[in-house]
């Protein structure tokens, strides 16, 4: 069994966000992760296969809508 394994640089990398974005994911259960040490602290790594099934399930084929001006309340007139 080979397992591409990611670390959370790579991940933040493909994601175009910070390592520590990638690490809340983790916490939060959003995206799977492995710890691959004994020690007191942990060394995540993400599985490709894992990564590829997160994105495919944030895909979207809905077009993003267009930002909208903001809405300002009418000035009043000075007398």
């Amino acid at each position: 069994m080979t397992t591409n394994l990611l670390t959370l640089s790579e991940v933040a990398a493909v994601l175009a966000v910070s390592r520590t974005t990638v690490f809340r994911m983790i916490r939060d259960e959003v995206l799977p992760a492995v710890n691959v040490s004994s020690a007191k602290l942990p060394r995540w790594r993400v599985e490709q296969t894992a990564l590829e099934a997160f994105l495919a399930t944030r895909r979207t084929t809905k077009p993003m809508p267009k930002p909208q001006a903001a809405k300002l309340p009418p000035v009043p007139e000075v007398v």
